[in-house]
């Protein structure tokens, strides 16, 4: 047993020793003198804080806040900003200053957010920036290095306060206690404590790259609260773009990585598209080296990912890195694909599973096997998972029990206590097999095909990820549909050339899951900035059906002058280059009222001297059919 599992170990057993408070908390989190806390990169340079000097900054913010903030104490403040130093002696600093931090969850829409500042009566906005107007105290007027030492017995705040990911409707507030992050700890310390990997990093302390938002549950306390705990270090990212990400590893020194499905599933298709550029026997060579890497790693642990490390070298190097470890996704579907590309690299990537009012609950962190399954493990010590309704294949509704979920949650202004007695519904279905858990997705999402089968979108999408496509999004309405949103600047051309590659793929499905209709999306809504809002597609899809059309070849016009003049008569009219105007566009996405559109029509008929179709009464909107109408008229 290493020292710092030792020295936590004796932590854990005195842990209940006192009350479980926030400056409790504090103490346990910002208690490691001269280890480096924090890196940035400041002017090309990377900067280091310690423990100690942030302790400071933290406490000294506090007193600023007391001193400027005269709102009743425990009244709610609003925190609002990404990662960052700031941000960091911000939170502890409102704690301390006796009020509660309301966690604005910045991948909301502007709309979202001042709904739910307005619910909760929000009057104080501390950090970045403020909506609605509300009184605002940027992180410069509030944020001090000084702190000059008191005795205080003034309480801290009772309570930190975050907002569901809002997949379906206007998110929900939940208020957690000190106690309730206080017992994280243990759920960490138990998790990790057979398992080394979690607090390694080459005989130094761990250096966690801080991507995940500290406003996320999983980011405030799988990697906030757990790792500063530890005397971990936090790499602040340069940017979330992926290259600057790759070079925050790298230069932060990071071995601990816990991000969302995407940062994953992007790198993956970085890799992959380097692997295509290759001549065929090398990407032969890449597919057998992953191959024999699982099947290394299943038989000799050790040896397998020392195999990994030496012939994915050059692969490591160019994409997270060589001193990365340890790997965990949470917050969304991970394909099986990515977790076994990764293990096969040689980093211990797995799985895990929590959510805003639970917290985090369960990790995957045994056998190579369990790991690149997809499941997401045992419940944590202070959780239990109890399956109900299950069907004929095990799979059920999941239910959670535990001490350290949310304490209460506020919607629309009104308080509701949790009862800890009761079973709190996840809203996913799950399968427990050996005691471990398997996600088949949202109740809500999840589809009842025809068939009786149940469908989950994710699992339909992951067969179709495809080189050029952004997004994917699964949907049963009457029929399969699948809507693609494609990365930027893919031509027409591209596009059909992938469709093409998704219907080989469709035909060889299971019936139950093949697509009917693949539509083209320019966005697909999403929560938090990763999980798929399905019901929100499908209302914008039942609201306005023809802002996802169909991707099909364009139709083949036989061109002539009269087409073409009336081509140019829409670009009159619209103002929109000719070269836009196809045969087949509606005037009215491109118009601007019925009155140009009234003077078109009049000027076309006056110059082919036709009749004018109004005068019939009829209302034509693409040039094809003025051309078929006036060519109607010259047949005659």
């Amino acid at each position: 047993m290493s020292k710092l599992v030792r020295l936590k170990t004796k932590e854990i057993k005195h842990l209940r020793d006192e009350p479980l408070t926030f400056e409790r908390l504090f103490s346990l989190c910002m208690s490691h003198g001269n280890l480096p806390f924090i890196r940035y990169v400041e002017d090309g340079y990377i900067k280091e804080v310690t423990y100690g000097r942030e302790k400071e900054r933290a406490l000294a913010t506090a007193q600023t806040i007391k001193k400027k903030v005269t709102l009743p104490k425990n009244s709610i403040i609003a925190l609002a900003g990404e990662n960052s130093r700031d941000w960091i002696s911000a939170f502890w600093g409102i704690l301390a200053a006796g009020y509660r931090p309301y966690l604005v969850n910045m991948h909301h829409d502007e709309n979202t957010i001042s709904r739910l500042l307005s619910s909760l009566n929000i009057s104080l906005v501390i950090g970045e920036r403020t909506f609605d107007g509300i009184p605002f105290l940027p992180y410069d007027e509030i944020v001090h290095e000084m702190y000059v030492e008191e005795e205080t017995t003034e309480p801290w705040g009772q309570e930190v306060l975050l907002s569901s990911s809002g997949t379906s409707n206007l998110p929900k507030v939940y208020a957690f206690s000190s106690e309730t992050l206080c017992l994280q700890i243990e759920n960490e310390y138990y998790l990790g404590r057979p398992k080394p990997f979690f607090f390694k990093n080459k005989g130094k302390r761990p250096t966690h790259l801080a991507i995940l938002p500290f406003y996320h549950i999983f980011g405030l306390c799988a990697v906030f609260i757990w790792y500063s705990w530890v005397g971990a270090t936090f790499m602040i990212p340069m940017s979330l773009v992926p290259m600057n990400l790759a070079e925050s590893i790298h230069r932060g020194e990071c071995n601990l990585i816990f991000a969302v499905p995407n940062f994953y599933t992007s790198f993956e298709k970085a890799i992959l598209a380097e692997v295509a550029k290759k001549d065929e026997k090398t990407q032969k060579k890449f597919e057998k080296g992953i191959k024999i890497s699982l099947k290394l790693q299943a038989i000799f642990p050790r040896f397998g990912r020392w195999f990994a490390k030496k012939a994915f070298k050059e692969v490591r190097r160019k994409s997270l890195g060589e001193r990365v470890t340890f790997m965990i996704t949470g917050g969304g579907y991970i394909p099986e694909n990515t977790l076994q590309l990764f293990n096969a690299l040689g980093y211990r990537f797995v799985n895990g599973y929590g959510m805003t009012e639970i917290g985090i609950a369960s990790v995957e962190v045994d056998s190579l096997k369990e790991r690149i399954s997809g499941s997401v493990g045992k419940p944590m010590k202070h959780y239990e998972y109890i399956l109900e309704e299950t069907n004929a294949q095990g799979i059920g509704k999941l239910y959670v029990k535990s001490d350290t979920m949310f304490d209460k949650q506020i919607v629309d202004g009104k308080e509701e206590i949790r009862d800890k007695s009761a079973l709190f519904f996840t809203g996913d279905l799950a399968k427990c097999v050996k005691g471990k858990y398997y996600l088949f997705g949202r109740d809500d999402d999840v589809v009842v095909h025809p068939s009786g089968e149940l469908i989950s979108p994710s699992n339909v999408e992951n067969h179709f990820t495809h080189e050029g496509i952004k997004s994917l999004a699964f949907i049963y309405h009457e029929i399969n549909i699948l809507f693609i949103q494609f990365e930027a600047n893919i031509s027409l051309k591209e596009k059909l050339s992938i469709l093409e590659d998704l219907k080989s793929i469709n035909v060889k499905l299971n019936p139950v899951f093949q697509i009917a209709a693949f539509k083209e999306a320019t966005s697909i809504p999403m929560a938090m900035g990763f999980k798929i809002s399905y019901r929100k597609l499908l209302n914008d899809y039942l609201a306005n059906p023809t802002s996802y059309p169909l991707i099909e070849e364009e139709k083949e016009y036989v061109s002539d002058d009269l087409l073409g003049r009336i081509i140019h008569y829409f670009s009159v009219s619209t103002g929109v280059n000719e070269s836009l105007i196809k045969p087949d566009t509606s005037y009215a996405t491109i118009g601007s009222d019925s009155i140009a559109y009234y003077s078109m029509v009049y000027d076309m008929s006056t110059e082919f001297e036709k009749d004018n179709p109004l005068l019939e009464g009829l209302v034509f909107q693409t040039p094809e059919e003025f051309h078929k109408y006036y060519q109607s008229k010259e047949d005659k």
